[in-house]
C-alpha cells in the first residue's frame, strides 16, 4: 500500500465511522502496520515512520486476554472482534485499551482496522473499587452507608450477622430501626454533625438487633462526598464490643 493509497484509504468511510477520540491503526491480518494515524502517535508515542511495516503486536508488546490464534479465528469468521488489551507505549508505560478490530476489504484482500481507546484509568478505578468491595465484604466490622435522611443504602455481611437483618430486609429502612428507644435522638444528632462536614470520632453506645436485644458497640461515622465535594451520605463502621465490656 503506497502512501497515496493509504491516505485515500484512511479518509474513507472507515474513519468516518470511528468515534471521536479513537486511535486508528490499519494493519494486515498478520499484524504488519499499513497505516498509523496521528491519534495512534499521541496515544503510544511512536511516530509514523517508526511504526509502518512493523508488527503492531511486537511494537506495542501486546498482551492478549486469550491466545491470538483464538482471536484471529473469531475475527476471520465474524469479521470483527472486541476486547481489552495491554499495550506498552514508547516510554515504557503500560496501557489498557478497549479495542475493536474489523475486517475491511482492500485491493482484493482484507485488512484489519483497529480502533483503540485508552481505559487505563477506568480499569484501575474498577480494580480499586473491586478491592474495596472485597475488604468491606470480608470485614468483621459492620459497615453500612446512609442517605442524607438516614435511609440505609448498603449493608455488609458482618452487619447481617451482627444485627440479624438481611440486606433485603434492611436496605431502604431508616437507620433508627437499629437504635434502642431511649437513644432514638442520637441518630438526629449524628446526622446534624455529619452534614456540617465533620466526622464523628469513635464512641461507645448501644444498638438494637432484629430480635429486640441490645448490645454495646464502638461506632465511627464519616461523611461521603461527591466528586464536587458535596456531602451525599454517610458511612458507618460498628464493632461489637460485648466481650470487651464483659
Amino acid at each position: 500500500m503506497s502512501d497515496g493509497d493509504a491516505g485515500h484509504f484512511i479518509t474513507s468511510d472507515l474513519v468516518a465511522r470511528a468515534f471521536e477520540g479513537a486511535r486508528v491503526v490499519i494493519r494486515d491480518v498478520e499484524g504488519t502496520i499499513l497505516y498509523w494515524t496521528e491519534g495512534a502517535s499521541e496515544l503510544y508515542g511512536f511516530g509514523k515512520e517508526e511504526s509502518l511495516g512493523k508488527s503492531s503486536h511486537e511494537l506495542l508488546q501486546t498482551i492478549f486476554p486469550e491466545p491470538l490464534e483464538t482471536i484471529n479465528k473469531i475475527l476471520l469468521s465474524t469479521g470483527q472482534w472486541s476486547g481489552e488489551l495491554q499495550h506498552r507505549s514508547r516510554d515504557g508505560h503500560a496501557l489498557i485499551v478497549a479495542t475493536h478490530w474489523s475486517l475491511q476489504p482492500y485491493d482484493g484482500k482484507y485488512v484489519v482496522a483497529e480502533v483503540n481507546n485508552d481505559i487505563t484509568k477506568e480499569t484501575a478505578l474498577k480494580r480499586d473499587q473491586a478491592y474495596l468491595a472485597t475488604i468491606v465484604a470480608s470485614s468483621d466490622d459492620a459497615i453500612m452507608s446512609k442517605s442524607p435522611d438516614g435511609v440505609i443504602q448498603t449493608w455488609n455481611g458482618a452487619a447481617e450477622r451482627m444485627f440479624g437483618y438481611t440486606v433485603e430486609e434492611i436496605v431502604g429502612q431508616k437507620a433508627a430501626i437499629l437504635f434502642p428507644p431511649h437513644l432514638i435522638d442520637e441518630e438526629a444528632e449524628i446526622l446534624a454533625r455529619i452534614y456540617t462536614g465533620n466526622s464523628v470520632e469513635i464512641y461507645d453506645t448501644l444498638r438494637r438487633r432484629k430480635d429486640g436485644s441490645t448490645f454495646p458497640v464502638s461506632v465511627r461515622i464519616s461523611p461521603i462526598r461527591s466528586e464536587k465535594g458535596e456531602i451525599v451520605g454517610s458511612s458507618k463502621i460498628l464493632r461489637d464490643i460485648t466481650l470487651q465490656k464483659e
